[in-house]
């Protein structure tokens, strides 16, 4: 992530998607881990959403980002 593109990628390939791209971002809490799914607007490379486990760096990023944060939770 940085201040304009969120960067998605599967080890194999990766793409760049902006924020506003994004429909909506759901953060549940599973036994020990945050499982993070990001709806998109419309299909992607990927499909019409994503789903990772939310690590410390997703944590940290967007604590030190709130601009960003904000405008993910606005969605």
């Amino acid at each position: 992530m940085d201040n304009e593109y969120m960067y998605i990628s599967n080890f194999f390939k990766s793409y760049q998607y902006t924020y506003d791209s994004v429909a909506k971002v759901e953060e549940r809490r599973m036994l020990i881990w945050n499982k993070v799914t990001i709806y998109f607007h419309e299909n992607g490379e990927f499909g019409s959403n994503i789903v990772f486990f939310g690590s410390y760096f997703w944590h940290y990023y967007l604590k030190k980002h709130p601009s960003i944060l904000k405008q993910l939770l606005s969605q």
